[in-house]
């Protein structure tokens, strides 16, 4: 059997999934939800690694790829003939939307009962005459390719696939599940998964099968992290200012220093008491001028000139 690593929610998922990796040095092939999480997995590999040789990377979609754009292109064509009075838009928006339904029965792997299940009782009768067009597409000659092209394409790809890693990817739809459980069924396999718990009322089949795996690891927080320190302020201004004594203390050590907040005020706090050593942090978002000296400066400058020069606003820019 597989086994499966279950990597607890706040981790940083894809560095301890590459710290995983880098330790099964078998893992020969890594499979991925998109492709956007490859080309991270990847820099974080690389950096792990002593040599050159990587295992492949692949996305899902290189697995069972479901050619919607063909799809799409070939339905329009169908309707095309069947509507001539009807303007193209119209056909290509209703060609999107058949496109759609066609993608989700290749990868769910159903047929058209199936997908009536999931029809509210309102489009009952709507649907009737969508399922007479959706057979009359699925007995095309070339949607019919696409879709023998599509199962062949994952039946290779299972064929010569050995010592596989699957690293976040979610039994979401019929392919997806038998390659989960491919995977798991292999004497090589590893699996990385984010916040699955022993949790017997799952109702996900795929993923009880994953629990119930007498090779399921849960990897506890910091397992493959150091230095890692938490603290707790009793208020906003308390954690700016610890913040801001961390920065400059770094700093005096001629080291760099990143800080990530989502929150835009706390990170204005933390610019504000920096500024009082004369720091000036560099925002990766930029600054909001109204908020810079300058952008200050000419806000009360043009408020004088509102004001007539009114004593008050003069005193405001003479405080500037």
């Amino acid at each position: 059997m597989s086994t499966i690593f279950n990597i607890e929610l706040g981790e940083d998922f894809l560095k301890t999934a590459a710290e995983i990796i880098h330790q099964n040095s078998s893992v020969r092939t890594i499979v991925l939800p998109n492709k956007r999480s490859c080309r991270e997995l990847k820099k974080r590999l690389l950096a792990k690694k002593t040599t050159s040789f990587l295992p492949k990377i692949l996305a899902l979609s290189d697995c069972i790829d479901v050619d919607e754009l063909h799809i799409t292109f070939e339905i329009t064509n169908i309707l095309k003939n069947r509507y001539l009075q009807l303007p193209i838009n119209i056909l290509y928006d209703l060609a999107v939307s058949l496109a759609n339904l066609v993608r989700n029965f290749i990868l769910n792997n159903s047929d058209c009962s199936v997908l009536q299940k999931h029809v509210p009782t309102e489009f009952t009768k709507h649907w009737e005459i969508t399922e007479i067009l959706f057979q009359e597409i699925l007995k095309n000659p070339k949607i019919k390719s696409i879709i023998n092209v599509a199962k062949q394409k994952f039946v290779s790809f299972i064929k010569q696939t050995s010592h596989a890693a699957l690293v976040g990817i979610n039994p979401s739809h019929y392919y997806a599940e038998e390659l989960i459980k491919f995977v798991q069924q292999s004497n090589d396999g590893v699996i990385i998964v984010c916040g699955m718990e022993r949790d017997s009322s799952n109702k996900r089949v795929a993923q009880k099968a994953l629990i119930e795996s007498t090779s399921f690891i849960n990897v506890p927080r910091e397992t493959f992290t150091s230095n890692i320190q938490q603290c707790s302020f009793v208020s906003r201004t308390e954690e700016a200012q610890a913040i801001a004594l961390i920065a400059r203390k770094t700093l005096s050590e001629r080291r760099n220093i990143m800080i990530i907040s989502p929150d835009k005020n706390l990170t204005r706090q933390i610019k504000s008491y920096l500024r009082k050593w004369n720091i000036v942090a560099d925002s990766s978002i930029g600054e909001n001028f109204a908020q810079t000296h300058e952008g200050i400066l000419f806000s009360l400058v043009l408020d004088m000139i509102d004001k007539s020069f009114e004593t008050n606003s003069v005193i405001n820019l003479l405080k500037m």
